[in-house]
């Protein structure tokens, strides 16, 4: 390759041009409060910039540009490993940034222990930094924080307006937010009908009978609401637990004759322990009890 660009001076005068696009700049370092890594640069000649950070050490490294040369601002660059543009690094690697404005430096604003070391790599034609925005997800953030005053134009959420329920989609995947057609948020009260439940049973005798299956392991089954129906010319407690032969949750006397309906519209009655049934008891015998309840599947 030597001996033609030797004899071949178009050529020379080429590789020389391709060459001059891009100037390297090694052992570049830091190691104290305040020191820069790279020292002002002028870089209006350059269109972008290319920072490899390496050593061990502890700190934060700040990229900084200038238009006078005197006060420097924070500027960003991209990670090339991926992740968001970032003004500093507390960590290795290589960052590529734009470079609009004349002077560039990277200052260790914070210090700990150790040595940076760094290569910069100045540009006037892209470096790939194109092509990593483009390949980014747009991240979008609100200008003001939780419980702080609103003020200006913060990002909002909106939802699809429906008359109708959408068609369902499949367990883990991404679904819209939907309103009714005057903007207010539709909640379905509790759970997703899929882990709601309605049983009943019918007791005559004082025999400890199970009301809810145990929903399995890690699940709690949580009851909304019971209904006891007394069709004996008898009152009858009766007896509710969280789990087979386990300690009675909730007693409920019910008059000859009566319906009582408990609905926990509030709080749910919370069943203590994961993975078991709820069973329900008669304290005498009577001629007909009819038990319904409504329940609620959760994870703890």
């Amino acid at each position: 390759m030597g001996n033609d660009l030797q004899k071949d001076p178009l050529l020379l005068s080429a590789v020389k041009a391709v060459r001059n696009y891009a100037d390297q700049f090694s052992s570049l370092s830091a190691g104290s409060l305040n020191a820069f890594l790279v020292p002002a640069f002028e870089v209006s000649g350059y269109r972008e910039f290319a920072l490899q950070v390496a050593g061990t050490w502890s700190g934060s490294l700040t990229f900084q540009g200038s238009l006078d040369g005197m006060t420097f601002y924070p500027v960003v660059a991209l990670p090339v490993g991926g992740g968001l543009q970032v003004s500093t690094t507390t960590a290795n690697g290589i960052f590529l940034g734009f470079l609009g404005c004349r002077y560039l430096r990277v200052q260790m604003t914070v210090y700990t222990s150790g040595t940076a070391l760094g290569v910069l790599r100045l540009s006037t034609v892209p470096l790939g930094l194109d092509m990593l925005v483009n390949s980014m997800a747009v991240v979008s953030a609100g200008a003001i924080a939780h419980d702080g005053v609103d003020s200006g134009n913060p990002v909002k959420i909106g939802g699809k307006a429906r008359s109708a329920d959408a068609a369902a989609v499949a367990t883990g995947d991404r679904a819209d937010l939907y309103v009714d057609l005057l903007g207010k948020m539709v909640v379905v009260p509790q759970a997703p009908r899929a882990l709601l439940g309605c049983v009943s049973v019918m007791l005559t005798t004082t025999s400890e009978t199970t009301l809810l299956s145990a929903g399995g392991a890690g699940i709690f089954v949580d009851l909304s609401w019971v209904c006891i129906a007394n069709t004996s010319a008898t009152a009858v407690r009766v007896d509710f637990r969280p789990a087979t032969a386990g300690t009675v949750g909730l007693s409920v006397m019910a008059p000859a004759g009566v319906n009582v309906l408990i609905p926990f519209t509030e709080v749910p009655f919370l069943q203590t322990t994961a993975n078991n049934n709820w069973t329900v008891q008669l304290g005498a015998a009577v001629t007909d009890v009819r038990i319904s309840a409504g329940s609620l599947k959760r994870l703890a």
